[in-house]
């Protein structure tokens, strides 16, 4: 501990002689990149995050751990400015956000933690801003279809097993929107298909339905944005759901990958959104921003008599107030928000309410020529506990283009915030106990602690050429461990492990990465981005934590731009292995079938974009994978193979 307090004591003390301007290196991710990428599902935004390490077990559904420090599930996403719910179980379903890939404007990845929006990034956020209709009347129309090469499909170990094309989609997407001087709404409709084919998905699904092995997601959305009253105002209403609908063929069902069981769920899912916020302007320094939302999650039973019903019914109410000031040298705000948690459920005795109030303030200062200090101070509130996020951040301009990024930041977390499975157990919600699934929960603590610094070093070598360079170090106490000893059904190929759930857990870790960034040209760019585990230490469910995520990774991207109205991109990604001792048995008991070392990955993409018709069609061709290396994100996950992703888009602006 006094070695603790002796690192927090000089980085205080640096903190007095240092410089910020609110930057602290988060990636902004282009609506230009996202298109020249080809990637066609939210879901693949993650390809595109530099610092989160991400892992899907199907290629629909992914996990992601923020910080390379470790891993959870409670980072934030926000739409235009609304904090948006997509939590199932352990799962945030991101393809569930009643958008498109083709409707963003740009995206915000806040990796270090920050107050951004009203929210405090402990966890990380994804703050996604969606494009403003520029015409009167527009339509977007939008397919996206791909196919895996490779997988033996539905006819593995059959007489017609041979080589199979593995349809990836096809997804649809209808937009209409009209605009006026200070009005605008968009109307969208989404139908997204997705097929669980893979031998090691399916192998393990027997019994189920085939038609429970897919989905069919459908999200239609509608959002009104008008400029008056003193200020700006967006609402937006927002449907996700897999259940069947009248005018669309059977959806099938939802496959939850439930970790305390070790094998996917088919499920009925659904999620509603309804959300507004905006700004009130008292002055021309100073003004009030206000959000409000009502959401609804819900899992339950399908028709499939191999599932067991979650009946997980989960709402929200959220309200959240914030005044801002500015001064010739000073800018400060200040807000609350309350948020009402609750679940409904027939495992739990009556419905359960948690109730977060926060209550926060941001100041940043430029006394002095290049001289400007931020900091950040949040309370959180649940039951009469108590937790605190801060920050101090902070930037030093050495010489004209050198400039030194820097913060610190201690937190807390109240175990009531996380939105899973095991919060709400440990409330009263006993599917595991009903189900038989047998769980031990040892020391949990009710709040965890974390310290976290990371220092960037920007330098502007040319105009056109950009270096940074940074590493980050974080201090972990009382955080949770779930561990599993998996033992292998060859009979049923599926898993079973008591859960046993670790609580004071604590460790330290540290990192360090360099991104550059290079333009030759001005129709030329190419990034690389290179982050490295300097140091693990700490407990051994600690160590074994961290061993899922990849110690180090090297991305590299070119996007060329030949002609007008013509792309040429591509991505070359290099990750190192990764280790997951809770399957550690099952890579035996298996006889290798599943492993629990995912080996190095090294991977080629590449995309085209062509506009056509005076950019009123966009055609997208991308290969992913291109040198056909066979790979698994995750013990139990499906093999990945070279894929062709092509989509086609009708941007019709002013149609009447």
């Amino acid at each position: 501990m006094k070695k603790y307090l002796g690192v927090l004591f000089f980085i205080m003390v640096f903190n007095y002689y240092s410089q910020n301007n609110n930057n602290i290196n988060n990636q902004i991710i282009y609506a230009n990149e996202i298109s020249n990428s080809g990637i066609k599902r939210l879901s693949d935004i993650f390809s595109l995050i530099n610092r989160w390490d991400s892992y899907t077990l199907d290629g629909f559904r992914y996990y992601s751990n923020p910080n390379n420090l470790i891993k959870s599930q409670d980072w934030i996403v926000l739409l235009n400015g609304q904090k948006y719910s997509l939590d199932f179980l352990n799962l945030k379903q991101l393809n569930a956000l009643p958008i498109t890939v083709g409707q963003i404007d740009s995206i915000v990845i806040i990796s270090t933690p920050q107050l951004y929006e009203g929210e405090y990034a402990d966890g990380g956020i994804m703050a996604i801003y969606t494009k403003i209709p520029t015409t009167e009347f527009s339509a977007n129309l939008r397919y996206a279809t791909g196919n895996e090469i490779g997988d033996p499909g539905p006819w593995a170990y059959t007489q017609s097993e041979h080589v199979n094309v593995e349809e990836l989609g096809p997804d649809h997407s209808a937009s209409f929107s009209y605009k006026s001087e200070n009005f605008y709404s968009i109307l969208n409709l989404i139908s997204q298909t997705h097929s669980a084919t893979d031998r090691q998905i399916t192998q393990r699904q027997k019994g189920v339905k085939w038609k429970n092995l897919g989905i069919c997601l459908l999200t239609p959305s509608l959002t009104i944005y008008f400029n008056g009253l003193g200020g700006k105002h967006n609402l937006f209403v927002g449907y996700s759901t897999c259940e069947d609908q009248f005018f669309l063929p059977p959806a099938g069902s939802d496959l939850i990958f439930f970790e305390p069981v070790g094998r996917e769920f088919p499920v009925m899912t659904s999620s509603f959104h309804l959300g507004l916020n905006g700004n009130i302007n008292v002055s021309d320094k100073s003004q009030i921003k206000y959000k409000a939302k009502y959401s609804k999650n819900k899992i339950y039973e399908t028709d499939d008599l191999m599932t067991t019903d979650f009946d997980w019914n989960n709402t929200k109410l959220f309200a959240n107030l914030e005044y801002l000031k500015s001064y010739d040298f000073i800018n400060f705000n200040i807000g609350g928000s309350f948020e009402q948690n609750s679940l409904n459920s027939k495992y739990l005795k009556k419905k359960e309410n948690i109730n977060i109030c926060k209550l926060y303030c941001s100041v940043n200062t430029n006394l002095l020529k290049d001289f400007f200090i931020n900091i950040d101070f949040m309370s959180t509130i649940i039951d009469k506990h108590l937790a605190i996020k801060s920050t101090f951040s902070s930037v030093y301009t050495i010489v004209r283009n050198i400039s030194l990024h820097y913060s610190l930041s201690y937190f807390e977390k109240l175990l009531s915030e996380e939105n899973n499975i095991w919060n709400w157990t440990i409330q009263g919600y006993d599917y595991l106990k009903s189900n038989s699934f047998f769980y031990l929960i040892y020391n949990l603590s009710y709040k965890q602690n974390q310290i976290l610094t990371d220092v960037d070093l920007n330098i502007h070598l040319l105009e056109n050429l950009k270096v940074n360079i940074g590493f980050n170090l974080g201090w972990f106490s009382n955080f949770y461990y779930e561990s599993y000893l998996y033992k292998f059904n060859d009979s049923s190929f599926t898993f079973n492990s008591p859960a046993r759930i670790f609580g004071g857990v604590g460790g330290n870790s540290g990192a360090t990465k360099i991104e550059i960034i290079h333009k030759p040209f001005s129709n030329l760019e190419h990034k690389i981005f290179f982050q490295y585990r300097l140091f693990c230490k700490g407990d051994n469910s600690f160590i074994r934590e961290l061993k899922t995520l990849p110690e180090y990774k090297l991305i590299y991207r070119i996007n060329y731009e030949p002609v007008e109205n013509f792309s040429l991109w591509t991505m070359i990604t290099y990750t190192a292995a990764t280790y997951w001792l809770n399957f550690k048995n099952v890579t035996f008991e298996s006889n290798g079938i599943y492993k629990h070392r995912m080996e190095n990955i090294f991977l080629w993409d590449i995309a085209a974009q062509k506009y056509f018709w005076e950019r009123k069609i966009r055609v997208s061709l991308s290969l992913l994978n291109l040198l056909n290396q066979k790979y698994t994100l995750h013990p139990l996950g499906a093999y990945h193979d070279l894929s062709l992703h092509f989509q086609v888009e009708l941007l019709l602006n002013s149609i009447l």
